[in-house]
């Protein structure tokens, strides 16, 4: 659930959970197994599940949100919570959001979009002749 104190600090549990959810526990051996081409050497789970999505001709920009996630744990601060750049990097990916249950809830509805988009991918992968994608919230 969103932090219920303002201080930006009470993010870092709540996504450091949401990175090890989403992305650490990517299955890579499964990802690799249904991959038509090989993979990049040393290839890691977000690089193999975007070759993956994009194997299937899904969005460009589906994997970003995870992308974002991993950027905060990691390069952001959050992993070793570093002040300044994880400021920066909250800055880049929270849009408008300002406090910390605003900050949560952007980022987890722009993970909601692109979990519904590689899922929306894969489903229509999977029919023999799947309509074409159109991404969560866009004008029809």
């Amino acid at each position: 659930h969103a932090p219920v104190v303002a201080d930006r600090s009470a993010l870092q549990d709540p996504l450091l959970t949401l990175s090890k959810v989403l992305v650490d526990s990517l299955d890579t051996t499964r990802i690799k197994q249904a991959l038509g081409a090989e993979p990049a050497k040393g290839a890691q789970s977000l690089a193999l599940l975007e070759q993956y999505i994009n194997e299937l001709d899904g969005p460009a920009d589906a994997i970003q949100p995870l992308r974002d996630l991993q950027t905060l744990r990691s390069k952001g601060g959050f992993a070793h919570y570093s002040g300044r750049s994880a400021d920066d990097v909250l800055a880049r990916i929270a849009g408008d959001a300002r406090t910390s249950s605003e900050i949560f809830d952007h980022i987890c509805r722009r993970l909601l979009d692109a979990l519904n988009l590689i899922t929306m991918t894969i489903e229509a992968a999977s029919r023999p002749s799947g309509p074409a994608l159109t991404p969560p919230n866009a004008p029809s």
